[in-house]
């Protein structure tokens, strides 16, 4: 297991004895393969992404970044290099924090909670192209 908070985002990971297939569930009946990872230097204001929530079973593609490269605190905890989004998606289980953010079916992040008060009306998300800055792996990609 590892996990880092901070710099590169909020982020955990769980090894395996096996290798873990690059899918990821775009709603509840729907699995996909991730073809390709969003370059973190190519998000920009404007973009229109999806998340899903796997506990809650939701998904919204209503959001659009408002930031590229936020910082904030929360729990007393300095996060840096996170995409901040123009609004709220009705996730809300603690459960889904990690799921997708994506567009069709490229990885561009993982479900964040909110940071400290002056953003707790957006959403953000660690940077899937970062990952390996923070925990030394990559996000599996068959392309």
């Amino acid at each position: 297991m590892g996990q880092h908070l901070g710099q590169w985002g909020d982020m955990e990971w769980h090894t395996t004895p096996v290798a873990e297939p690059d899918d990821f569930y775009r709603d509840c009946c729907n699995i996909h393969d991730v073809s390709s990872i969003k370059p973190r230097g190519q998000i920009a204001i404007g973009n229109i992404l999806c998340s899903y929530g796997r506990t809650s079973e939701v998904r919204d593609c209503s959001l659009k970044v408002k930031n590229p490269s936020q910082s904030c605190t929360n729990n007393g905890v300095f996060y840096d290099r996170l995409v901040l989004m123009n609004g709220l998606t009705p996730i809300r289980s603690d459960g889904d924090s990690g799921g997708p953010w994506y567009f069709g079916n490229q990885a561009w992040g993982l479900i964040k909670s909110r940071c400290d008060p002056s953003f707790h009306n957006f959403e953000s998300f660690t940077v899937a192209d970062l990952l390996d800055e923070a925990l030394g792996v990559r996000v599996a990609c068959g392309c």
